[in-house]
Order: structure tokens, then C-alpha cells, then sequence
């Protein structure tokens, strides 16, 4: 019998030598493959890129010298050119981090007033544009956190998202965090929040609005921290909500493609110890972590590099000319704005909290599944989606664009599953991530490249289905 205790002893111990053993190999192999994936990727948005970038400056100039060797222009034309264009290429970054930072997030609206201000967001009434038939369904706009700032929908005054709402005669309320890292203390900020956030300040917008039920609305990652509150809080949903209107939102994160590769690639165990310890630390992300880690996985890499905006106003030598805000058009602005938006020096200015980093990683590599579950827990209770399709009345559009590099509309067909008839999906041609923010003529019905269904449209029908 002790022979046989013996034995046994020995064999456990070996097969648990032989266990760990495998999960070190099989924890070295996911490392390895993630180092060469981001090689790869590096490769691909960075060294490539700039050295494709050299050639098109090349060839730009050899263009312009041919041209002069053949009659069509003269001397003094190239040396003007070359000259305006060397001059936006060494400007062009200083003119993103001082106009583009000034001009970024800088929509105001006529009427706007702050409702209330709640653990780091505000709420805020947009009414409709003067002269427009007012409609009684006003929209909620459910801010969160994401990487560089929600700022994008309030790009300027020309270029925004709300504006697409108002001059339909809809109201808009805004729930927007209430600053930058220098206003707001990120750090503490965890999913829970944004729950219960909303909730009050979707309260209070209700309350204002009358008490007539509105359309939630949610753009990308705001969108996918919107899921969160319906799923967590389904009967204040249902009371205060009639549509739920997403727009380029990675509902089933783990079918976007890139990022969800990137998410999936990464070492669990390692990713989950940085993130305990950063949060352990009262710590974000840090932004240079949260903000190379996209660009690795969108190519964006060279993009954001010195030689990057050097090409990037080499082949813009209108801004060559530009000296103050007085000198840009509205089309410049814009594009300065842009580039501010997803700069370095943005990315450190709205940083992530950890608890939200962790929850997007698990909506990617995760994902939800057809019955609605979620990866995330609401206050210590499971999330799942298939609650707002049992309890609420709501309905939903999901809204994708064509040519949208970051999130392919497959990511919303889970709602189909889930919400059946009730939920409508909406892939409009030639839109891309952001062209809801930065194309206001797409919106315009019967103008050359207005999507169609036009998506004003599409949200008021849902909401009058759902009071008729």
C-alpha cells in the first residue's frame, strides 16, 4: 500500500511538473506570435508607409520638373510650388497642435445650456435650428469614454454631428464627459459609472423633454457603452426610450476585423497583470499605450511621425499660406481639427480608465453572443441583451457605413438574433467611420451622395412605430 501511495505521489507530481511545463511552452508560443505580429504590423503601417510616402513626394516633384522640361510651365512656377509645399510640410504640425487643437471640439450651438454635471460628464440641451418645424422626439446622445475625446462630434461649427439632429427640428441632449485629463479624473471612472450616469442624466433630459420617451443614440465605443446601460437597466430603458439608434457601434466586437485581432493576439495573463497593477497604481491607460497599440493595428503608425506630417503638408500647400484662424476655411479647419483629434498630443489629453479598457478588450475578443450575453457584469450582476428584448419595447438601428475600415456592419447582425423584427440594419454605400461627422451633404436628401435611407428619417419612423 505505501509502494502504491508512492507511486501515485510520484505520478501526480510529474503530471503537474508536465502541466505547467505545457502552459509555460503554450504562454511562450501566444507571446511569440504576438512579437511577430506586431513586427509585422509595424512593418506594414510604418517603414512601408514612409518609404511609399518618399516615392509619391518624388514623384510629385519629378512631375512638376517634367512638366517644366515639356513648356507647360515655367521656372519660377516650380521654385513657387516647391517652396509652398516644403513650407506646409514643416508647418503642418505646428499648425495641427496650435489652429487644430483650438478648432477641435469647438461647436457651439445657438441656445445651447448645460442641464447638469454628474461625476465627470455633463449634460447639455442642443434646441432645434430657428425657422425648422420642431419634432417631439429629441434625441439623446450617450456620451462615454473613448480614445482621444468625444470631441469628434463637436469637430466645428461647420462639421459636427449634432447639427444633422437639429436642423430637422430635432432636440438634442448631450451627455459628453466634462473635460480633459486637466478637469476630470479619469482614473476613477469605471463602467458602473457610465451606467448610472446615464441613468440619472437621461433622467434628467426625460424630465425636460417633457416626459415624451426619446431615441438613444450612441457613435463607436459611446455606442458600445451604451449596450452596457441597456442591458444593465432595461425597465429605466424602457421607460424613457423608444429607439435605441447606433452608428458605427462594434456591437459583436470579436467579428471587427483588425481590432479584434489585436485584442485576441495579445497575452491574456500579461495584458490582465498591466492592467491590474495600472489600476492598482489609480492609473489610466496610458495614452501612448492605448493610442500606439490602435495605430499598430490601423496602419497609422508613419501617419503620426514627424515624416508623416511633413507629408501630410507637402501635398496640402494651401496651408502654406495659412498664418491664423482668420485664414482657414472652413474645409481647412476641418482637416486640421481631424488630425488634432487622433494626435499624439490628444490621446494624452482624453485618456482611457482601466476598468473601460478592460471591457472593450472583452467585448472584442468575447464578443456577444446570439442570445445576448454579455462579457461584463453590472454591479456584481450578468449582462445580457436579450433582458432589453424581453423587458423593453424597444427598437433598434444599427447604421454602418460601406467603407468603413474599422468596423464592418457584420459586428451588428448579432442584434438580429436578439431583437428580431424590431431591430433595423442599415449599411450605407460609400460611408466610412467618421464620414457621419465629417459629410453633412450625405445627409441631404435628393443631394448627390445623400445616404440612403436617410438616417433622420429611419429614427423617426422607428420612434413613431413604436408611440403610434
Amino acid at each position: 500500500m505505501i509502494k502504491t501511495t508512492e507511486h501515485h505521489g510520484i505520478a501526480g507530481a510529474l503530471e503537474t511538473g508536465a502541466n505547467m511545463v505545457d502552459r509555460v511552452v503554450d504562454e511562450g508560443l501566444t507571446h511569440l506570435r504576438y512579437a511577430s505580429w506586431t513586427a509585422n504590423q509595424w512593418l506594414d503601417g510604418n517603414l512601408l508607409p514612409s518609404w511609399e510616402a518618399g516615392l509619391k513626394l518624388q514623384r510629385s516633384f519629378r512631375g512638376s520638373v517634367l512638366d517644366v522640361i515639356a513648356g507647360k510651365r515655367g521656372w519660377k512656377d516650380l521654385a513657387k510650388e516647391s517652396g509652398e509645399r516644403l513650407r506646409a510640410g514643416v508647418r503642418f504640425q505646428r499648425l495641427m497642435n496650435t489652429l487644430g487643437k483650438d478648432a477641435y471640439g469647438s461647436a457651439r450651438f445657438e441656445g445651447e445650456v448645460e442641464l447638469a454635471r454628474d461625476g465627470g460628464f455633463k449634460l447639455s440641451y442642443l434646441p432645434p435650428k430657428a425657422g425648422v418645424e420642431a419634432q417631439e422626439v429629441a434625441v439623446f446622445h450617450a456620451g462615454g469614454v473613448i480614445p482621444y475625446g468625444e470631441g469628434i462630434f463637436r469637430l466645428t461649427d461647420e462639421y459636427n454631428l449634432y447639427d444633422r439632429f437639429l436642423e430637422r427640428g430635432m432636440p438634442v441632449y448631450v451627455m459628453e464627459i466634462a473635460g480633459d485629463v486637466h478637469a476630470v479624473k479619469y482614473a476613477g471612472i469605471t463602467m458602473d459609472a457610465i451606467v448610472r450616469a446615464t441613468e440619472r442624466l437621461s433622467t434628467i433630459a426625460f424630465e425636460h423633454n417633457q416626459r415624451r420617451k426619446m431615441i438613444l443614440e450612441g457613435y463607436c465605443g459611446s455606442g458600445t457603452q451604451a449596450l452596457a446601460y441597456l442591458a444593465a437597466l432595461p425597465a429605466d430603458v424602457d421607460k424613457k426610450f423608444s429607439v435605441f439608434a447606433t452608428f458605427v457601434t462594434p456591437i459583436d466586437g470579436k467579428k471587427c476585423g483588425k481590432l479584434a485581432e489585436q485584442v485576441q493576439r495579445t497575452p491574456m495573463g500579461m495584458a490582465d497583470a498591466q492592467l491590474g497593477l495600472w489600476q492598482a497604481l489609480g492609473m489610466t491607460v496610458p495614452a501612448d499605450t492605448q493610442r500606439i497599440g490602435l495605430d499598430l493595428t490601423l496602419g497609422a503608425v508613419m501617419m503620426k511621425s514627424a515624416f508623416g506630417y511633413f507629408t501630410a503638408g507637402w501635398l496640402r500647400d494651401d496651408f502654406a499660406r495659412v498664418k491664423t484662424a482668420a485664414d482657414l476655411t472652413p474645409a481647412q479647419r476641418r482637416d486640421l481639427a481631424g488630425a488634432y483629434w487622433i494626435s499624439p498630443d490628444s490621446a494624452r489629453r482624453f485618456p482611457v480608465p482601466v476598468d473601460v479598457s478592460r471591457y472593450t478588450a472583452r467585448m472584442f475578443s468575447e464578443g456577444v453572443t446570439p442570445d445576448g450575453t454579455m462579457p461584463w457584469t453590472f454591479e456584481g450582476r450578468p449582462l445580457s441583451l436579450g433582458d432589453v428584448a424581453k423587458q423593453t419595447s424597444i427598437r433598434s438601428i444599427g447604421f454602418f457605413g460601406s467603407e468603413d475600415p474599422v468596423i464592418p456592419d457584420r459586428t451588428g447582425h448579432v442584434m438580429m438574433q436578439i431583437l428580431g423584427d424590431r431591430y433595423q440594419h442599415v449599411v450605407h454605400a460609400g460611408m466610412g467611420h467618421i464620414s457621419y461627422v465629417l459629410s453633412p451633404r450625405g445627409w441631404q436628401k435628393g443631394k448627390p451622395g445623400a445616404m440612403t435611407p436617410n438616417p433622420v428619417d429611419a429614427m423617426l419612423a422607428a420612434a413613431r412605430v413604436e408611440t403610434a
